[in-house]
């Protein structure tokens, strides 16, 4: 009998170390998950306070007064999501991709980046007030077609938006650039191991390419988001999840 009590009182002290164990774990990983989503919520309002500051609302970048009147107007009336779109632009890349024989339109969501405008390929900024059709200045074939997919592409965009944007075709090295540049992170200014984190595509680039991509943008003076972390010293790893 009192073997039976002893063997039953370690078999409930293990449960019992069990059950704590689990609770240690459970508590852990909770802990992990929120540390986790905090990180994660700081760095997306980290990155909103960014273009905010560094975007046409509040910077001088195109010294037109009336128009950061008529953003901070818009900013201070608008929704939440009009509001996160108004601070951060959306950017979409266009191309034909070809696969067994058939050649289709794709249209991809990019980072508001300034590595994204690569000379080779057209660009759609939508800034929730203007719309700018950039066209690359080495797009090979196809550049009537593509434009033309751009503008039915951009009238799906504001189909049901309200009031309507305005549009503009823009072409690459000209000074009208500035209407887009405005609005993208300098991402020409950080090492290249942050770059392909942001757009893995750029892998495929070669060296040179790379280079005459960046020369594009050594007009711009502002700080990308990873240097503005750096002089605020905030110790955060920049996602940019777009």
């Amino acid at each position: 009998s009192s073997g039976i009590n002893a063997e039953y009182g370690d078999q409930r002290k293990e449960n019992a170390e069990a059950i704590v164990e689990q609770a240690h774990q459970l508590v852990t990983n909770s802990e992990t998950a929120v540390q986790d989503t905090v990180k994660s919520l700081i760095e997306k309002y980290l990155e909103k306070l960014y273009f905010l500051l560094h975007g046409p609302i509040i910077s001088r970048m195109l010294q037109q007064r009336d128009l950061q009147y008529y953003l901070l107007h818009l900013l201070s009336r608008a929704s939440v999501t009009a509001v996160s779109h108004l601070v951060k632009a959306k950017l979409y890349q266009l191309s034909y991709s070809t696969e067994a024989g058939c050649t289709e339109l794709r249209v991809s969501e990019y980072p508001p980046v300034t590595l994204a405008l690569r000379s080779d390929k057209l660009v759609v900024l939508d800034t929730l007030t203007d719309i700018y059709i950039w066209i690359g200045s080495k797009i090979q074939s196809n550049k009537e077609k593509l434009l033309e997919q751009a503008k039915l592409f951009v009238e799906q965009l504001i189909a049901e938006r309200f009031p309507v944007p305005s549009q503009a075709v823009l072409l690459d090295d000209t000074a009208s650039n500035r209407f887009v540049d405005c609005y993208l992170m300098p991402l020409h200014k950080d090492n290249l191991d942050l770059q392909l984190s942001i757009l893995p595509e750029l892998k495929d680039v070669s060296a040179e390419e790379l280079r005459q991509l960046t020369s594009k943008f050594q007009h711009i003076t502002l700080k990308s988001f990873n240097q503005w972390l750096e002089e605020i010293r905030l110790i955060v790893t920049p996602s940019l999840a777009f």
